[in-house]
């Protein structure tokens, strides 16, 4: 780019620009007004479900013994495999 002087902000999209940045953000959020002011409904109130604590120990990890010992065949593991000499 800068061997060929080219314009550094052409490569740059117009996402990035700040006329997208204001255009974007101009509008404004107005805050929402307390709880008394609110409309009252003749419906319940939503509530959260409850907290349950769970009976047990949470399990951290997984147990891998079981799956590690069939997998293994035993015995010494060569790391490189034999010179053959001609």
């Amino acid at each position: 780019m800068e061997e060929q002087r080219e314009a550094l902000r052409s490569y740059v999209d117009v996402c990035y620009k700040k006329e997208a940045y204001v255009r974007y953000f101009d509008s404004v959020i107005y805050p929402v007004n307390g709880p008394d002011l609110w409309e009252k409904t003749d419906f319940d109130d939503v509530m959260s479900a409850p907290y349950r604590k769970p009976s047990h120990r949470p399990i951290k990890k997984r147990k891998r013994g079981l799956e590690k010992a069939e997998d293994r065949k035993g015995g010494m593991h060569q790391a490189t495999p034999p010179c053959k000499c001609i």
